[in-house]
């Protein structure tokens, strides 16, 4: 009796099925079982325990079998339908939980790269496949290297112009604050000759009164006592603007002095001049122009023959040109025709001369050049200068 009422709290073994529907022998502990209330069968791993014991007899009706030895659970038989049908609903139901993220290609990229499943070249190059099939155009990878090294080439090229601003900006930037402080370089004055010269004698404007420079430069002529057969240099200078000691040019000279030309040769005339006198048994001067034109000394000089003696009658004591001589034995009186210039031929050289009333050589001038003007009283003057010329020329000194 009491081994009945024993054996009623326990739940029977569940039967194996025959040895033929088994899909793995009694060792493995696997095959068909079937529910004993039910009578529904299941496949499962199992043991086959001697006694399982159920945990509450009031739920007979939970199947769940505990093996005590493998702490494995055989589940209760199951409704392959029932299961199926409630998988299958499962499956087509949304996941609320799951959260959508906006994908980007950009994203994806970076994602590939951190973890290592592609390199950059690996991604250009499925990138040009992707433009390929969508009917773009594709890089090869020689041409994908050459697109690279242009935009490197072109980086380093604006670095280097940006350098070169930005030191430029800075160089000016130091010139415009530290230059200010560097002394102004010195100005020095530079007597500019035509000639050698034995002498050159400083005529300074800003201190003498210019509308008695002829009387002046008359009294420097007579009352200077030089070596005979000497060249001696008068040159002027005056002020400028920026308190610089500068030489007079020549139409500057021209006007001081009221020594007036004719318009083609006055726009002719080159800055360069010299004045001065030549040494003999008296001081004779002498002025030597420089034109810029060729063709227009010789015509400029034949017209000037008109008005030239008037010209320079003051400042090249020219007044014996215009003595008058009776003539003995009649009422008559004789004055030099001071137009009447005759070809003259002197080392060479075609000069032009004016004779006064005891057939002296009073005036003559020549062209040494092309470009070189020559006036004076006498020849010898004229031939000394001549040769001096030439020196300057050659560059010889003597």
């Amino acid at each position: 009796m009491d081994e009945n009422k024993n054996n009623s709290n326990k739940l029977p073994v569940p039967p194996l099925a025959p040895t033929s529907t088994n899909t793995a022998s009694s060792s493995d502990n696997g095959g068909e079982y079937r529910d004993p209330k039910t009578a529904k069968y299941g496949w499962g791993k199992f043991y086959r325990p001697p006694e399982v014991e159920i945990k509450d007899a009031g739920t007979a009706e939970v199947l769940n079998y505990l093996d005590p030895k493998a702490n494995i659970t055989v589940r209760q038989p199951l409704d392959v339908t029932k299961a199926l049908a409630e998988m299958e609903k499962q499956s087509q139901a949304p996941n609320k939980s799951q959260q959508f993220m906006l994908r980007t290609y950009k994203n994806d990229v970076a994602e590939a790269i951190k973890y290592g499943h592609a390199d950059s070249i690996s991604i250009a190059l499925a990138e040009q496949k992707r433009r390929l099939a969508e009917g773009g155009t594709t890089l090869s990878p020689d041409s994908y290297r050459q697109e690279n090294s242009f935009w490197k080439t072109k980086n380093i090229l604006l670095i280097i112009v940006s350098l070169f601003l930005i030191l430029g900006g800075v160089g000016f930037v130091a010139y415009q604050f530290l230059g200010q402080n560097e002394s102004p370089i010195a100005y020095t004055f530079k007597l500019n000759t035509l000639i050698k010269n034995d002498s050159n004698r400083e005529i300074n404007l800003d201190e003498v009164d210019v509308t008695k420079l002829v009387s002046l430069l008359k009294n420097k002529i007579e009352t200077s006592a030089d070596a005979v057969g000497s060249i001696n240099n008068l040159y002027l200078t005056q002020t400028d603007v920026a308190k610089n000691k500068v030489q007079l040019n020549s139409l500057a000279f021209l006007g001081f002095t009221g020594l007036t030309l004719n318009g083609d040769l006055a726009r002719a005339l080159a800055p360069e001049f010299e004045f001065g006198y030549y040494v003999a048994e008296r001081n004779i001067p002498f002025l030597i122009l420089k034109t810029t034109a060729d063709n227009i000394a010789f015509a400029g000089m034949i017209a000037w023959e008109n008005t030239i003696i008037r010209t320079f009658r003051n400042l090249f004591f020219l007044d014996k040109l215009f003595e008058e001589r009776a003539i003995v034995g009649t009422n008559q009186r004789q004055i030099v025709d001071r137009t009447a210039f005759r070809d003259y031929i002197l080392q060479n050289r075609d000069t032009r001369i004016l004779r006064d009333l005891d057939n002296k050589i009073a005036f003559i001038y020549s062209l040494a050049d092309k470009n070189t003007i020559v006036i004076t009283t006498d020849e010898r003057a004229m031939t000394e200068i001549f040769q001096r010329l030439l020196l300057a020329k050659t560059g010889n000194t003597r």
